[in-house]
């Protein structure tokens, strides 16, 4: 799930949460590795991307973050959405 934002599926953005929303589904992610030369490609043609982390249990520490995940940032900036507090949660 995700935490301090939203996610349009129409869109495949970050957008902001609704009022009162604390939690959103965000869709399966798949992980793979990839060279880094490819990453970059990938990233430029993404467009603006947010570095979310990924947290195992609910209690945001360096203890339980696992890795972070880029996520299409929409409209907003990095920074938008780092001041959110956005994070994914694992279930």
């Amino acid at each position: 799930s995700l935490e301090g934002g939203g996610f349009s599926r129409r869109e495949s953005c970050l957008v902001e949460s609704e009022a009162k929303v604390l939690h959103v589904e965000l869709p399966i992610v798949l992980i793979s590795a990839m060279s880094r030369k490819k990453a970059a490609a990938h990233r430029r043609k993404q467009g603006p991307l947010y570095a979310c982390p990924i947290y195992k249990y609910p209690s945001r520490t360096d203890r339980y973050l696992i890795t972070s995940i880029d996520l299409p940032a929409g409209e907003s900036d990095n920074s938008h959405w780092t001041l959110r507090g956005v994070a994914a949660l694992c279930n």
